[in-house]
């Protein structure tokens, strides 16, 4: 999943990580410097990935 992200994100390709528990992953990208960076990334994901990422703010 990562390598596959990675080839169709470039950019964020540093910045991935799986996350992989009970049958389910999660792809992870960040942290971010601004939310609107993050937006940036989430549009670059929908596009390139077709899946519906999810912005988590830490505080």
């Amino acid at each position: 999943m990562r390598a596959q992200a990675a080839r169709g994100l470039p950019s964020l390709a540093p910045q991935l990580r799986v996350f992989s528990e009970a049958g389910t992953h999660r792809l992870q990208a960040g942290p971010f410097a601004s939310r609107g960076e993050a937006g940036e990334a989430v549009s670059q994901v929908r596009e390139s990935l077709r899946i519906s990422p999810v912005v988590v703010e830490r505080r």
